[in-house]
């Protein structure tokens, strides 16, 4: 069966990912439909001119307006609404159909479809902040899906008291990558903190790190368009301020840098979610930070540690990872 998945992921005119956890999750995502035996694309919006193929050799096609919506759709036998949260109003403009909101492109991938005759699936997406404009569309939109399947039980209550539909679970998208090596732990704490950590969090930071005597720190970037940018940039200048040593990552091309990167620290402390996700797929201990509600969620299905709660460092639980991955795989059956 062909399976086109739509995501929010996004490149620049240089190939580079806009954001690391939606290329992660897609690629993620891409791979356990593979294993069930289906023939596999995924969208790729943004503003490069060359079709690009991941490392994963997953093929890359535009979905950036109706009509190329339309070509990738052509052949089909299904599309799969798929990773990240985009079930939600965007917070700062993307690219492509993107631009307009997450919402809108939702409802242009489903409509599409729809007037294709293609069925089409959530699958692994979060739910939050539900918007008020488009609403009825958006409602009517996840009814006529042949499966909703979101990544947490917040997600799933907020679907059905918006829309009536009961979800399945699927768990996070991410869960379905199966890593080439295992971790290779070493001194290393990363942070990765979104651009909208605040400065009093900013603060608990780095009194955890001066406080717990790691004097070895690499701050990656999981939002490559600058979102990131300035809080990273910050954090590293104050620490390096207190003789910390500091390394601000390079961006990357492949989103499995910043995995290697995450895979082989002694300690994870994050407001990205994607991050932490990465570190408890990774089984290094990790931290959380801030008062994002997606954050706070698996912090509390899955057992790592939060800042507020004193600097305890945990890695997620081992039944709550095996969970993520059957979910995950069982939804992707269920397409197949």
């Amino acid at each position: 069966m062909r399976v086109v998945i739509a995501s929010a992921a996004c490149a620049s005119g240089q190939g580079m990912p806009r954001n690391i956890g939606d290329e992660a999750l897609t690629d993620a995502l891409a791979g356990v439909l593979q294993r069930a035996g289906n023939d596999v694309v995924a969208s790729l919006g943004g503003e490069w001119s060359d079709t690009p193929t991941t490392d994963s050799g997953i093929e890359r096609v535009p979905l950036r307006g109706v009509g190329e919506l339309r070509a990738a759709f052509a052949g089909a036998d299904h599309v799969v609404i798929g990773g990240g949260t985009l079930l939600a109003e965007n917070e700062a403009p993307q690219y492509g159909l993107i631009p307009r909101g997450l919402i809108r492109y939702v409802l242009a991938v489903s409509g599409v479809a729809a007037t294709m005759r293609i069925p089409y699936s959530f699958v692994g997406v979060g739910a939050e902040k539900w918007p008020a404009r488009g609403a009825t569309l958006l409602k009517r939109t996840v009814n006529r899906a042949h499966m909703v399947a979101v990544r947490d039980a917040d997600s799933a209550a907020l679907v059905h008291e918006k829309t009536g539909v009961s979800p399945t679970l699927s768990g996070d998208a991410f869960y379905g990558w199966v890593p080439e090596r295992g971790s290779r732990p070493g001194n290393q704490t990363v942070v990765a903190l979104s651009g909208r950590t605040t400065a009093p969090q900013i603060e608990q930071v780095i009194d955890q790190v001066l406080r717990s005597g790691r004097r070895n720190v690499a701050i990656v970037r999981m939002d490559q368009e600058g979102d990131d940018e300035l809080v990273s940039r910050t954090l590293a200048e104050r620490l390096t301020a207190q003789h910390v040593s500091v390394e601000l990552t390079p961006l990357v091309r492949d989103w499995r840098d910043v995995y290697t990167t995450i895979a082989d620290a002694e300690l994870v402390v994050a407001s990205r979610l994607h991050a932490l996700i990465m570190a408890s797929r990774a089984g290094v201990p990790s931290v959380a930070i801030g008062e994002n509600k997606k954050v706070r969620t698996f912090v509390a299905d899955s057992g790592i540690a939060h800042i507020d709660s004193g600097f305890d460092p945990r890695s997620a639980r081992t039944d709550y990872i095996l969970r993520q991955q059957e979910l995950l795989e069982d939804a992707c059956a269920r397409i197949s």
